[in-house]
């Protein structure tokens, strides 16, 4: 929904996800709707679901609900495999 307001965020993707990336640098900024999520920004740069990122808005893991606010950081990158 857009609501005529504009919110900034940091974006970082890492791992597999810097293929994703806009331009150049892995770490850009992006202007977007107030109200925008996590799930837009994913289709926004073509993350597939299957992917299966794990996502951070400044530090907190979230899910693909999550809404953004001005000022964001976010961060994606792939969940570490262990044993």
């Amino acid at each position: 929904m857009n609501s005529g307001i504009s919110i900034k965020i940091e974006v970082k993707l890492f791992n597999e996800f810097q293929q994703y990336k806009p331009g150049e640098n892995n770490i850009f900024q992006l202007e977007l709707d107030q109200g925008a999520c996590v799930k837009y920004l994913l289709e926004k740069f073509k993350i597939p679901d299957a992917a299966e990122p794990v996502i951070l808005i400044n530090g907190r893991r979230v899910d693909e609900n999550a809404l953004f606010s001005d000022n964001d950081t976010i961060v994606v990158f792939s969940p570490v495999a262990g044993g």
